[in-house]
């Protein structure tokens, strides 16, 4: 039975290991260059890619959801709207709560002073933030994912004195409006800056939603006041003495009871489960929206976070590194609605890029969740709110899917390596790695524990197979890498050229990159070799200089169909200095071209100096 399974499995993988490294793709990112996928459950996979534009490379991290499994994807806007956490923060407080996340990328934008989101939230079902005109990714009772166009709430306040019509919940307090507070806005209180009034409300019964009805008593009434406490099981109307709302303040007396009526106008963000904000759409119904409606601020190239849902319903969240030359250069808004539309997605928005972009997922047998791109800043923003992976599985430690640890790596044509691998339970928690399992490549060979890529460049799919329990991992193969550099293993310094004395040594460590990746080699597949009398190589990468100076050589080292050449000198030596007091300091002039000797081999250390010349070495 075990043969069976294995056989079929490697009959699929040979179906699906046909691509190269190099394929493809239509235009957004432009020509993918790298491309791994790594299914982490049925229902969620993880993909990187390196592509190439026209404005250079460009590096992306994507996590695509299928709904209706396990994993479920909801919103997050901190411990409360004012204050912003990082993403790994944000992640932390989730699973206080009980969730185990899977995965978690920044979303709406926000205020720089405060991180307050600037669009709608709403977390399980709870209004905590309004949408301002802001769009909205909204989260289904199902999961799935759904746009909403510039949804608006409002919110009418009625008791004794009258009616207040108001729309900003848990945005920062301007001067020119009026203002509700829960303590979803902070623990603290409304933050207020300026000088106004409040009323504060006692709940009675109902709770805030996008279409909620509560009753409530007014606890005390302020005026002069900036900031006051909220707390839980109380919201704030306030506003500013600026703003000319003081006949709002005057229709309230403690004591009064008052109902708060909530309604929203679109079905869309009234039946969400979980909302959060974003900028524009960039692609609906299968084609790019019309672009000169969108912001023009953010055009250009740029970091960016952006979420996509592909026919089917699955869910594609986006990160893209730029900013960094090198590495990579980011996309403009039609370059990432175009990249989102070549990976099949319908509809797409544009979230909060720059050096907010931060994305971050618990890589297979990790017990946590790692930042997984490179933000521009150097460092992760406190952001004002993200979008969580989570699993609704229960952990059990037992081993549902094998992953290959070197997932993903690049590797040169004919080397060796070892390889392991990791397990998850179904909750994608580590679990124990099953004590029998085995290890089977596509094109390459795996004996003895030890993996041997093929001789010809491509993708070998290594599956790894216990019993009934499996996985598989996929190794880039190349035959010609971006780089091959040296490093001298003394000074750990790279090395460019090599001054050495007769007889000396020096171990250079081969280290080969391609696409910015360090690429797996052995001894096999670095070659080192030198030209001309300055020395040679005796063990692997270990070069002895000749027993003749004043000569100068070259060392090659390839890796693969590349290489490097090293210019290396053994410069003329001054035999009748070899023992005297002066011999440092004279060899060391002698380096700088300072002085020379009276011939090739002697520089008469003990004879007469002339005054210049003593001077001219002082100089």
């Amino acid at each position: 039975m075990r043969k069976t399974i294995k056989r079929l499995i490697a009959a699929v993988v040979l179906l699906s290991a046909a691509a190269s490294v190099f394929s493809a793709s239509a235009y957004g990112a432009g020509d993918t260059l790298y491309r791994n996928a790594v299914a982490l459950s049925d229902d969620v996979t993880y993909v990187n890619e390196i592509s190439m534009a026209k404005s250079g490379r460009i590096e992306s991290f994507s996590l695509e959801l299928k709904p209706g499994g396990d994993l479920e994807q909801i919103t997050s806007s901190c411990d409360t709207v004012f204050g912003g956490m990082t993403v790994t923060n944000a992640i932390a407080y989730a699973e206080k709560l009980g969730y185990n996340v899977v995965a978690a990328m920044n979303t709406d934008y926000f205020s720089t002073n405060n991180q307050i989101p600037l669009g709608l939230v709403i977390e399980n079902g709870v209004y905590k933030s309004s949408p301002e005109g802001e769009n909205a990714l909204c989260i289904m009772e199902d999961g799935s994912a759904v746009f909403s166009e510039a949804p608006q709430v409002t919110m009418s306040l009625a008791g004794p004195g009258g009616k207040t019509e108001l729309t900003h919940l848990n945005k920062f307090r301007t001067d020119t409006s009026l203002y509700l507070y829960s303590s979803a806005y902070s623990t603290v209180s409304t933050r207020a800056a300026s000088v106004g009034w409040a009323v504060r409300f006692k709940i009675l019964s109902g709770s805030l939603a996008v279409n909620s009805t509560l009753e409530l008593e007014v606890d005390e009434t302020l005026a002069d006041v900036k900031a006051v406490p909220i707390g839980d099981g109380y919201l704030v109307l306030t506003a500013a003495d600026a703003s000319g709302y003081i006949e709002e303040f005057e229709k309230y007396a403690v004591g009064d009871a008052v109902t708060l009526e909530i309604s929203c106008d679109d079905e869309t963000a009234s039946n969400a489960r979980w909302a959060t904000g974003g900028g524009d759409i960039i692609v609906k119904d299968g084609k790019i929206t019309d672009s000169s409606a969108w912001d023009t601020a953010i055009s250009a190239k740029n970091p960016r976070s952006a979420v996509g849902i592909k026919a089917d319903g699955t869910t594609v969240y986006l990160a893209v590194d730029g900013r960094r030359v090198s590495y990579s250069n980011g996309l403009t808004l039609m370059q990432l609605a175009e990249e989102l539309l070549d990976r099949g997605c319908v509809s797409a928005m544009n979230f909060d890029g720059g050096g907010s972009t931060a994305i971050a997922m618990r890589r297979p047998g990790e017990g946590r969740c790692t930042v997984i791109n490179s933000p521009s800043d150097g460092f992760v923003r406190r952001c004002g709110a993200y979008a969580l992976i989570v699993s609704k599985a229960e952990s059990d430690g037992e081993a549902a899917r094998l992953f290959l640890q070197d997932d993903g790596a690049v590797i040169l044509a004919g080397a060796t390596t070892k390889l392991d691998i990791s397990a998850v339970d179904k909750a994608l928690r580590p679990a124990e790695i099953p004590g029998d399992y085995d290890i089977l490549p596509t094109a390459g060979t795996y004996e003895n524990g030890i993996y041997k890529a093929p001789e010809t460049e491509g993708t070998d799919t290594v599956s790894v197979v216990s019993g009934d329990v499996s996985g598989s991992g996929t190794l880039h193969v190349i035959k010609m890498p971006d780089t091959v550099t040296v490093k001298n293993d003394n000074t750990g310094k790279e090395v460019t050229s090599l001054t050495l004395k007769r007889g000396e040594s020096v171990k250079l460590i081969p280290r080969v990159r391609h696409l910015l990746r360090d690429v797996i080699i052995d001894e096999s597949t670095v070659i080192f070799s030198a030209e001309g009398e300055a020395g040679t190589f005796g063990d692997y990468g270990i070069f002895t200089a000749g027993d003749k100076s004043n000569v100068t050589g070259k060392i090659t080292v390839r890796a693969g169909e590349s290489e490097i050449k090293i210019t290396v000198k053994i410069p003329a030596v001054l035999e009748d200095i070899e023992g005297h007091w002066s011999e440092s300091y004279v060899q060391t002039l002698y380096d700088k071209g300072i002085v020379k000797g009276v011939t090739a081999t002697a520089f008469m250390p003990d004879g007469e100096i002339r005054r210049c010349d003593f001077l001219l070495m002082l100089y």
